[in-house]
């Protein structure tokens, strides 16, 4: 398999003697490419669900992440997103984007096959977004809307709308209901957000907002909202982090029959800290997950009433200050409250160690455990890191250390030809068929033993 590494007990026996009854089975599938949409979190059918790219593999990990499946494409991929409404997965491979649906609707051991492709231009898809059930929008030197149709069991791609833009597209996001998709180019300070104005027939209609920040953007990201709560249905909540350190939100509204853009406040990073890293948590999960256990603290009845959405700063050393954004999901809109709740930090393998970028995935319930949250981290050096958070101690303020890391996703990027393991048995130099040698030692996780690249 093309950059990965299989951990098994024969290779872990080469590193270290094997304990008695030591039956470990780990698996580093290869490592993930530096792009910043090349990891991808989701849930469908309660499988929480990880995808990324990895040389010209596509990584699947379902079941706990034990389940592993390889998707073999003709070059590399830098972008992956999954569908929590069907399961389809959408993958950009040069200037083509490929779409893989689950072999059945029900499986207790999930498996993806091929289902169509989408060409649109000679130009390179950079990003790319699922949108309402079957409709996709791409970033490539255009953006262009698509709805993927079942004709009688034959996927086919439709396209609804496409608009070329002044510089390729580096980032692309649409609205959960496919009604606002915002985009931008790499280092642009004004963010497009084009507002869906028709509806219906072959063709759709798209009108323009910009939106300006004083620096370059880096990141942006529509809040997911819950079915289950009537006040966020309509409501539109839009966040873009840029160079100058602030946070902002944005919100779209109605008025006057006509859907307006505002920015209805900011969070500003705190620079003596070094704070550089923002992660959002959407108020359904904190709530979801409150649903299924009694309140400890004054921290989670102040959840519980009310249902604000949750903000993480970190700085390079993973120690947190959590913030609370009240009355983001009222349609009409009301003025948007922030509070500090309070200030803790990651356990040391949960977190990089002074990393440079960072990219985090859509985070996630874990396969309806009732505590926990899924955190996916992508160094963009290399690893991906997958921990559990648990909700009652994120807002426990006796814990100085929050987060176990479960999995380590690395490797190579391309085909290993050889493994040379050391005299003593500590370590395994990897050959891979371009060149790339590197030294692995073992790292001791809760459940096993992986592996850790030295050099």
């Amino acid at each position: 398999m093309q950059g990965s590494i299989l951990l098994c007990p024969l290779l872990v026996q080469l590193l270290r003697p094997i304990e008695p009854g030591f039956m470990t089975l780990n698996f580093l599938p290869g490592q993930p490419n530096n792009t910043q949409q090349s990891t991808c979190q989701g849930t469908w059918q309660n499988h929480t669900i990880l995808a990324y790219c990895s040389g010209n593999n596509l990584i699947v990990l379902t079941n706990k992440f034990t389940r592993l499946q390889t998707i073999y494409l003709p070059s590399d991929c830098v972008a992956v997103d999954i569908n929590s409404f069907n399961g389809h997965i959408a993958v950009a491979v040069s200037n083509h984007v490929h779409v893989y649906k689950p072999l059945h609707q029900v499986m207790k051991n999930p498996k993806w096959v091929y289902c169509t492709k989408i060409y649109h231009d000679d130009s390179r898809v950079n990003t790319l977004k699922w949108g309402y059930k079957d409709e996709l929008v791409l970033g490539s030197d255009y953006l262009s809307f698509w709805k993927i149709k079942d004709e009688f069991g034959e996927f086919k791609s439709h396209l609804l709308w496409t608009k070329r833009q002044p510089k390729p597209v580096y980032t692309c996001t649409i609205s959960e209901d496919s009604q606002l998709i915002a985009s931008m180019g790499k280092y642009d300070n004004n963010v497009k957000v084009w507002q869906r104005i028709s509806i219906g027939g072959d063709q759709d209609i798209f009108d323009l907002s910009l939106l300006p920040h004083p620096q370059p953007v880096s990141t942006l990201r529509w809040k997911k909202n819950s079915d289950l709560c009537t006040r966020e249905q309509g409501s539109h909540v839009l966040y873009s982090l840029c160079a100058d350190g602030k946070l902002r939100i944005w919100t779209s509204y109605e008025l006057d029959n006509k859907k307006t853009v505002q920015r209805w406040g900011a969070l500003e990073l705190d620079k003596t800290k070094g704070q550089r890293f923002c992660l959002i948590l959407d108020s359904w999960i904190v709530q979801q997950l409150l649903s299924k256990k009694p309140s400890t603290n004054q921290f989670e009845n102040y959840l519980g009433e009310l249902k604000p959405d949750i903000v993480l700063f970190s700085n390079g050393t993973g120690d947190l200050d959590i913030y609370a954004l009240e009355n983001l999901s009222h349609d009409p809109p009301k003025l948007m409250g922030k509070k500090k709740l309070l200030s803790t930090s990651l356990s040391p393998p949960t977190f990089v160690c002074d990393p440079k970028f960072l990219c985090f995935a859509e985070p996630q319930l874990y396969d309806e455990e009732p505590d926990n949250i899924s955190i996916v981290v992508h160094d963009l050096n290399g690893v991906i890191r997958h921990s559990l958070i648990k909700l009652s101690k994120l807002f426990d303020p006796t814990q100085r250390k929050i987060g176990a890391l479960e999995h380590k996703l690395t490797g190579h990027n391309k085909s290993i030809q050889s493994l040379v393991r050391s005299s003593d048995g500590e370590a395994v130099l990897a050959l891979t068929r371009f060149s790339e040698n590197c030294v692995w030692v073992p790292q001791s996780l809760g459940k096993g033993v992986i592996l850790r690249k030295k050099n």
